[in-house]
């Protein structure tokens, strides 16, 4: 399964399940119509940040949320607060990224505060001033610092194109991270700042934006999100991408590069071939044809949109089959052993959404959001951006739709029912390997399947006996 959706689930299944407590919820319609009062999103950012408190959330909730539980329980064995839970996953980010190869240095109370696209959409020319003015006033401290202008600067072949804050703007507005960079201008990028070193272009960068809270206090506006679950969410999806792609490509894609390089060097990639490669890395981090002119833009997100939803109506009546992968891969009788728990994690998703609170996820909710799957529907958007490789309103809609509906909540039941029946097998020919019962064929189905993950036979052995404390 891919690092990217793997980290996903691991650094928001806690954070999700911790502001789901707290997430004012409409009887009937789950997670959808729920929210989080504005004086706890602004106790539990300024706690992460470190920040005198100035927020006023319910006693209750503060009790609550800085307490350590009377017991252990499956989503909290360590019987951490609920603050200390998320630290504990914005730390798990910090040393992933290290781990991955990242040259960065730890931050304590690190949290990083997104622009909210609402907010530049409603204002998009006073949040143009004042970037414009934040990059200005931090020119004068630092020369190396670039001013931002409001149409930017094009690209010539001895200098490199930069964006104008209109295009920020713009890129906010239409869900499109303006500090992440296409394939092509990584290497661009990394050409020009050779001198300078990349990291340095990076703080430059960054630093052109230090004094948008300041300017845009000075207009009465605030362009910061203020939701903590947007927050949270997003700068862990965020860093899941970053995980992946570093691992993947290498810094800033650097390794990828490299790679290629050797491959035109020997003659065996054409310039064309290397362009498809760098859409596959634009498409995996959301950038794919970023920078194409926005009339082609809109004809393009039109047709695509209209690929979408078609594919989304066969994949309602499709879905039906699905079934039959799960015995074929799992093996029929662990699917039918594990299909009383499969029935008993749609029904607890049922008594969730129509209860209209809180309730404490199961064994079934929680590997579906170990492996990044049905984490929080709203979250699951943000995260899959597909089809149309941005966010879409009209994939959005369908799937508020009774047929979308039935397509999610069908996906999400074979997915469980999937991941049990997978679970079960793991585990009895974990058992038979260490009992040294395992047949001849089901030894090769497994070093088959564990070829596929990229784990060894002596590694799953270890796993095993990891568990039995061998």
């Amino acid at each position: 399964y891919s690092i990217k959706e793997t980290k996903t689930g691991a650094y928001l299944a806690p954070v999700i399940n911790v502001l789901n407590k707290y997430a004012k919820k409409k009887t009937g319609v789950g997670f959808l119509g729920q929210s989080i009062d504005p004086e706890i999103s602004k106790y539990i950012t300024q706690s992460l940040k470190g920040e005198k408190i100035t927020a006023k959330p319910p006693k209750e909730f503060i009790q609550q949320f800085t307490a350590k539980p009377a017991t252990a329980t499956k989503s909290n064995p360590e019987r951490l607060s609920d603050l200390q839970q998320i630290k504990k996953q914005r730390d798990a980010v910090f040393k992933d990224l290290t781990a991955a190869g990242l040259d960065i240095g730890y931050v304590e109370n690190y949290l990083s505060n997104p622009i909210n696209s609402e907010s530049v959409k409603n204002n998009r020319e006073g949040f143009i001033l004042a970037l414009i003015a934040s990059s200005t006033r931090a020119n004068k401290e630092n020369p190396n610092v670039y001013v931002i202008t409001r149409e930017g600067v094009k690209g010539t072949k001895d200098t490199r194109a930069r964006k104008g804050a209109e295009q920020i703007a713009d890129d906010i507005i239409n869900g499109i991270e303006p500090d992440i960079l296409t394939a092509r201008e990584e290497e661009a990028a990394s050409q020009e700042f050779k001198g300078q070193g990349r990291r340095g272009f990076e703080k430059s960068r960054g630093e052109a934006w230090k004094y948008l809270d300041a300017e845009s206090a000075k207009q009465g506006m605030n362009f910061r999100e203020q939701d903590i679950e947007k927050i949270l969410t997003g700068y862990m999806q965020k860093a899941a991408t970053r995980v992946a792609s570093v691992s993947a490509f290498g810094e800033n894609g650097q390794g990828l590069r490299d790679d290629l390089k050797v491959l035109e060097e020997t003659g065996n990639l054409t310039k064309a071939q290397r362009d498809k490669v760098y859409d596959v890395y634009d498409a995996a981090h959301n950038t794919y044809k970023r920078n194409t002119d926005k009339n082609w833009s809109a004809i393009s997100k039109m047709a695509t949109t209209v690929g979408a939803v078609t594919h989304l109506g066969l994949a309602t009546i499709s879905s039906i089959t699905e079934l039959a992968w799960i015995g074929e891969r799992a093996g029929f009788s662990n699917m039918l052993r594990t299909l009383p728990k499969a029935l008993a994690y749609s029904m607890q998703g049922i008594y969730r959404g129509a209860r209209g609170k809180y309730v404490e996820p199961g064994e079934g909710a929680q590997a579906m959001a170990t492996l990044g799957f049905n984490l929080d529907p709203r979250v699951n958007e943000r995260l899959d951006q597909i089809f149309s490789t941005d966010h879409n309103m009209v994939v959005s809609a369908y799937f508020r739709t009774p047929l979308g509906g039935f397509l999610t909540q069908w996906t999400n039941f074979n997915r469980n029912w999937a991941a049990q029946a997978m679970m079960t097998n793991i585990n009895r020919r974990a058992n038979h390997m260490i009992a040294g019962t395992l047949s001849d064929i089901e030894q090769r189905r497994l070093t088959d399947e564990l070829r596929e993950n990229g784990v060894s036979n002596d590694e799953f052995k270890y796993i095993a006996n990891a568990f039995t404390n061998k």
